[in-house]
């Protein structure tokens, strides 16, 4: 995940031009109009126009899952986020999001980075 301020075409073409592989791939999306520029850079899309039907849930289930797994978490977790952290918010989310079927060893693996981190001082962290 990462924070797109933008919904462009433009945008959307940039974030997927830099992070998909530049052979065909498959999108579902909702029926965005600025989605249709996946055509545009060779992929298929499937663009269902759902948004705001319970029928939306069904179609991108894992999509609904996650966002709304983030909000409560940015909610109950932290009471509100800053815009300037978001990415290191949704950096920890996808971590645990990523092993959210390993519980039983997370706790090792984050043992493990703490162990073998490098310090970070007071102006790296604001950064």
């Amino acid at each position: 995940m990462s924070v797109v301020f933008k919904t462009t075409r433009d945008a959307i073409r940039e974030v997927v031009q830099e992070r998909v592989e530049a052979n065909r791939q498959m999108f579902k999306t909702d029926a965005f109009q600025a989605h249709y520029v996946l055509k545009s850079l060779g992929h298929d899309l499937q663009a269902l126009k759902l948004s705001g039907s319970p029928e939306s849930c069904k179609q991108l289930p894992i999509v609904h899952r996650a966002i709304s797994l983030l909000k409560r978490s940015l909610m109950g977790t932290y009471h509100g986020v800053s815009p300037r952290y978001l990415d290191r918010y949704l950096a920890e989310f996808c971590f645990r999001w990523n092993r959210r079927d390993s519980e039983a060893t997370i706790w090792f693996s984050m043992l493990k980075a703490a162990c073998f981190a490098l310090p970070m001082g007071y102006a790296e962290l604001r950064r």
